[in-house]
């Protein structure tokens, strides 16, 4: 812990970052919305999961207001690329982020593992990898993000599924889901409850 005082000197203050990669913030859903969906204007789909699937899309601003709307919900979803309309494949209009969904639970001696040590773990594994932008505790696993600095267009799309594919492969040591790479793809939504475990749905930006 070292601060730099008025004479130049250094002096016990401030936490300084680990040397092996940057600290992360802890953000809430409106900072985790920005984050993800504050550079495109293209629609985004909310969904809840109860007795049944209930699904919609709004309009950039009215999703906003929904989303933060949604804290405390019990099985809430965003989706995590924006779309011309209902959310498809075949709709993707802004491109947002490459992703994994890591079900850590499902890999042995994994169960449990904090956000340090899942970050520790991929960066030891995986040096080369950039550190993902945003890691999302999801109340049993994590989800990964790299946000792009631009959201990529629908016809960008065959490229950034290249990366995808690659980037879940990768990840199968720490329980990515081969499934859960798709540009239509939604995660639990920040602020939210995941009823399987109890846990509330939290963000961190690296």
């Amino acid at each position: 812990k070292w601060a730099n005082s008025e004479n130049g000197n250094w002096s016990v203050g401030c936490t300084v970052p680990s040397p092996h990669r940057q600290q992360y913030l802890d953000l809430g859903e409106q900072a985790h919305f920005d984050l993800l969906h504050g550079s495109h204007r293209a629609d985004i789909a909310l969904a809840t999961k109860g007795a049944k699937w209930i699904e919609k899309s709004y309009a950039h601003d009215a999703a906003a207001a929904v989303a933060f709307a949604m804290q405390g919900w019990a099985d809430s979803y965003l989706s995590q690329n924006g779309f011309a309309g209902r959310r498809g494949i075949e709709t993707v209009a802004a491109i947002t982020s490459c992703f994994a969904d890591l079900d850590v639970y499902n890999i042995p001696g994994l169960s449990g593992l904090t956000v340090d040590g899942l970050l520790d773990r991929i960066q030891a594994a995986h040096h080369w990898l950039p550190l993902p932008t945003m890691t999302i505790s999801s109340g049993r696993g994590f989800y990964v993000s790299w946000v792009l600095r631009s959201p990529l267009s629908h016809d960008r799309l065959p490229h950034w599924q290249a990366v995808q594919n690659a980037l879940v492969a990768v990840l199968a040591d720490v329980g990515a889901d081969l499934q859960a790479r798709d540009a239509a793809r939604v995660f639990r939504i920040v602020g939210s409850v995941n009823s399987k475990s109890g846990e509330t749905v939290t963000a961190q930006q690296t």
